[in-house]
């Protein structure tokens, strides 16, 4: 293999001020040299530093106690030296022939942007402030910048790489000495016909390769280990999204370059039992979804590829859709996360952080759960901000669960999809303690399906509708014998706080147990706070405790039992933000659609969304409905100055939902879910 390899179609393009011409290069071959952050011709000198490459040296090796060689220290004038340095001298004389390309300007490359290109100076390179490489979005750019001098760069000098820039794509080719200043930052690898000097405390992504004479390092150096130079493959994409249940789905892609094979990778999915066996072959053990990664592997051309996560159906016998979960009640209500005592974690979580909430473990939630009924709350954050409850994904989805201001302490309940290894991730925007409590999952095995009912208020303390207003430390007692059908399990509940007399919370549970220690709704003096939950019932009844005395609203949103709806969840997914679409005014209706097409030709029923209000400049409440008939009821309620968020099961009209707010302002929707039958 030629050290300089050119192939037509694969061309470094060079636009400058006063060129405008194109060489084909596709690779830049060091040889072995490639694997050395070090080589000299001669003597190298290499105290106190870290090198991420080889070093090597024709003569001698001067080092001592506090170098660390992080790849190998060859013996001086070794084999590998010898050949190393073979290929470097061949690799310098080749690149010194190349045919200039484009013109620099000035004696000096400080405060420049390079393109990609060939570039000659007869004169020594200076460089005394940063210049910029700008690839122009080609992340197969080559810079080579040729010398018949020397290369200096002054003390604290750094430069810049932008557009796709790679350091293992800046050659400077040079007959001169290359001097690099003290403190400084280089990129680049550095072939020279004679002596490499580094000050001390720099910092070089890059190789000093002088093919005959001595290389000396400073103390304190960092040599980065460049990766080898590899084209970047075209864009590679899995092409097999779906099959019928329980068929096995041979995998394909399309795209790629080279010739590394291909290997795929589940990553997660609502369908149980998602793998891959034989290299290609996917298969679930029921009907649902399963995300799919492919991974190209880097030749002697190409470096690696992946694909980016495709979604892949397998889709019910009848090709009605994908597999769904039914909900199974907690009766004794479990808090899985406290920060405050080191209860599932560690200590307070930081801003910008998350953590990992194992919720199927299949001790007290199974190991095939799809989706848990969690209550999640932050406590005392340092600052504004929200926190974003998903299913572990690589990266934090652009949605949000519940939203606080400095010292509050604010709770929300969400249906949060599960990973395939049965976790959640919370993540925080500011600093601050975490809770999380369970009161139910969601399975294939579960025996409770979801009917949609109302909205319907069975409880106002303000007006004696179900009970009087709460002293502290009382318990009240909701009876839904009579409204929800016999046999039912569980209810799906709005809870609202009004009017407290001090900070506390409600803790809605099964009345078969005593109260536990857990929360649903955390509310402040005179404010109105609600919470979504669902809980299960004992005799019919759910019960109530308050922290402080306090009015209680209760809207029934619907019953689990044996006949009904089961649930897919997703990832959450924004489907409706105001702040980019317009702002309603007072008493406006904004309208979604609750994007179902990944059901097939399963039709939802009511979908499972987190509602959030912001910017509003009056007190009021949003009510959430399916379009045609708006109840009164409220989903949230508004305080201005703060964003206000809330889970709502909503019912749907022609894969719709709308949202109505009392005093205007914005309103974002999250999708976590559909209800189907």
């Amino acid at each position: 293999m030629s050290l300089l390899a050119v192939v037509s179609g694969l061309s470094l393009v060079v636009t400058t001020p006063n060129a405008a011409n194109a060489v084909a290069l596709s690779t830049v071959d060091l040889g072995s040299a490639a694997n050395f952050s070090v080589l000299a011709g001669a003597a190298a000198t290499v105290p106190g530093s870290r090198f991420g490459g080889e070093v090597g040296a024709a003569t001698a090796i001067t080092s001592d106690g506090t170098t660390v060689f992080e790849s190998t220290l060859r013996s001086p004038n070794d084999s590998a030296t010898q050949t190393a340095l073979g290929h470097a001298r061949t690799a310098f004389t080749i690149l010194k022939a190349l045919t200039p390309t484009g013109t620099l300007t000035g004696d000096d490359l400080a405060g420049q942007t390079i393109v990609p290109g060939v570039y000659h100076r007869a004169a020594a390179y200076a460089m005394t402030s940063p210049v910029t490489f700008d690839a122009q979005n080609n992340p197969n750019a080559f810079f080579i910048m040729q010398g018949d001098a020397a290369l200096n760069t002054a003390a604290s000098t750094t430069m810049n790489l932008v557009n796709g820039a790679q350091a293992n794509r800046i050659f400077w080719v040079v007959t001169g000495a290359a001097t690099l200043g003290a403190s400084s930052t280089f990129y680049g690898t550095i072939l020279s016909g004679a002596a490499i000097t580094t000050g001390a405390s720099s910092t070089v992504c890059g190789r000093a390769l002088s093919v005959d004479v001595a290389v000396t390092i400073g103390a304190l150096n960092t040599f980065c280990l460049l990766p080898l130079l590899r084209d970047v493959q075209a864009i590679l994409t899995v092409t097999s999204t779906s099959a019928t249940f329980p068929d096995v789905l041979v995998l394909s892609t399309s795209g790629g370059s080279g010739t590394g094979v291909v290997t795929y990778t589940v990553v997660d999915g609502t369908a149980s039992g998602c793998s891959i066996t034989a290299g290609t072959s996917l298969s679930s053990t029921s009907a649902g979804t399963c995300l799919v990664t492919a991974t190209k592997a880097g030749d002697g051309v190409f470096s690696a590829r992946s694909s980016t996560v495709t979604i892949v159906t397998f889709a019910n016998p009848t090709g009605t859709g994908v597999g769904s979960s039914a909900f199974t009640p907690i009766n004794k209500l479990i808090r899985l996360v406290d920060t405050r005592n080191g209860l599932g974690a560690p200590g307070r979580v930081g801003a910008g952080r998350q953590i990992i909430v194992s919720v199927a473990t299949g001790v007290a939630v199974p190991a095939d759960a799809t989706a848990a009924v969690l209550n999640v709350t932050a406590v005392n954050p340092s600052g504004p901000g929200f926190v974003t409850v998903h299913p572990c994904e690589e990266t934090v989805p652009d949605t949000s669960t519940l939203n606080f201001v400095a010292g509050q302490t604010v709770a929300n309940t969400t249906i949060a999809a599960l990973s395939r290894a049965g976790q959640v991730c919370v993540w925080t925007f500011a600093e601050t303690d975490i809770l999380v409590d369970i009161t139910g999952w969601l399975s294939p095995g579960g025996a409770s399906r979801l009917t949609p009912i109302g909205p319907t208020r069975v409880v106002d303390t303000r007006s004696g509708i179900g009970g009087v207003r709460l002293g502290a430390g009382a318990t009240m007692e909701v009876d839904f014998n009579g409204i929800v059908a016999a046999g039912s399990t569980a209810v799906a509940l709005n809870v609202t706080a009004v009017n407290a007399s001090a900070p506390g919370f409600l803790t809605v549970f099964p009345c078969s147990t005593a109260v536990p220690n857990t929360s649903t709704v955390n509310y402040v003096a005179n404010e109105a706070r609600p919470n979504n939950t669902i809980v299960g019932l004992t005799g019919g009844r759910v019960c109530i405790y308050t922290d402080w005395a306090t009015e209680v609203l209760v809207d029934l949103v619907g019953s689990f039992g044996p006949t009904g709806l089961s649930y897919v969840p997703t990832s959450p997914i924004r489907v409706l933000d105001t702040r980019r679409s317009g702002t309603p005014g007072p008493g406006g209706v904004v309208g979604y659609s609750v994007r179902a097409a990944a059901l097939g030709g399963r039709i939802p029923g009511a979908a499972y969304v987190n509602v959030t209000a912001a910017n509003h400049v009056v007190p009021g409440y949003v009510t959430t409905y399916d379009c045609v008939t708006r109840r009164d009821t409220s989903t949230l309620n508004m305080r201005v100055g703060r964003a206000s968020a809330n889970g709502a099961i909503v019912p749907l009209s022609a894969l719709r939902s709308c949202a109505w707010t009392f005093g205007g302002g914005d309103v974002i929707v999250d999708l976590n879910g559909w209800w189907v039958p």
